[in-house]
């Protein structure tokens, strides 16, 4: 299916905060019920692994809901000294404060803008889009692969959609698992459970966002073509098909990786 760059209302500016909390709540949910940050979690493990370091920088991270849920994994599947960066072009203050409240001295926020297609150099690591990279325009896209590639860092683009029939019909369900989860949420809004039952805005846009994202969802093939020309002999790509459980499809995970550093870490 045609990939179509369409508008999700997560992404709007003009959305009222709550609103926009209401959908990033939902969205880490979604990740823990089906059990992406299990498997997003052996494929970062292997590829930091490969490059050396224990170091993250997650790219658009947003709220930073499914990134958080992916780190408490990867620290359960493989207990080392993980440091990691949220970062976002538009950063979330509020998510920043949440994150610096922990008081998690391997975790903290970017507040300042990180364009995904020029990652400053003092922002070295395995860098991540968890389920991002979707909404990037295929230009913007391409920039944010080629900038990995010329500055030789590895990088794991990790998504839950996938442009195809079948995965579009389960956004169907959407509005109900939004119904169902809503209640867990934390820190739980009342204006927004007002708007999930009585009045169901949230579950409507979230019904959207989903089929949009899938819409948005970048193929094998869409991921071959943009590194093509990404070609070095010390810098290899692979798009490696996922099985996620509660997921009814594969998912394709685009993952760049410096081969010197694997070699080293393979001898």
């Amino acid at each position: 299916m045609r990939r179509l760059q369409l508008f999700q209302f997560k992404d709007q500016t003009w959305l009222p905060a709550f609103l926009r909390d209401g959908l990033a709540a939902f969205h880490a949910v979604q990740h823990r019920l089906v059990k992406s940050p299990r498997a997003f979690a052996a494929i970062v493990d292997q590829v930091c692994t490969d490059a050396g370091t224990t170091h993250i920088v997650d790219l658009d991270s947003g709220g930073g809901g499914p990134f958080l849920s992916l780190m408490r994994q990867l620290r359960a599947q493989a207990p080392r000294s993980w440091h990691a960066v949220l970062t976002d072009h538009h950063p979330d203050a509020r998510a920043a404060d949440r994150i610096a409240r922990r008081g998690d001295d391997g975790v903290r926020y970017e507040l300042a803008p990180i364009d995904v297609t020029r990652v400053p150099d003092h922002l070295p690591g395995v860098r991540t889009f968890v389920a991002a990279f979707h909404s990037l325009h295929p230009l913007a896209a391409r920039a944010a692969l080629r900038d990995a590639f010329d500055k030789r860092q590895a990088l794991c683009v990790l998504e839950v959609t996938r442009n195809s029939p079948l995965a579009l019909a389960t956004t169907l369900a959407m509005p109900a698992l939004y119904w169902l989860a809503a209640p867990f949420f934390r820190p739980r809004s009342w204006v927004a459970l007002f708007f999930t039952y009585p009045v169901p805005l949230l579950p409507l846009l979230a019904a959207w966002d989903a089929w949009v994202a899938n819409r948005r969802t970048y193929s094998r093939a869409e991921y071959q073509a943009m590194t093509v020309d990404l070609k070095a002999s010390d810098y290899r790509w692979s798009v490696r098909s996922v099985r996620v459980a509660g997921v009814p499809y594969e998912l394709d995970c685009l993952v760049g990786t410096p081969v010197a550093a694997a070699r080293v870490n393979a001898a």
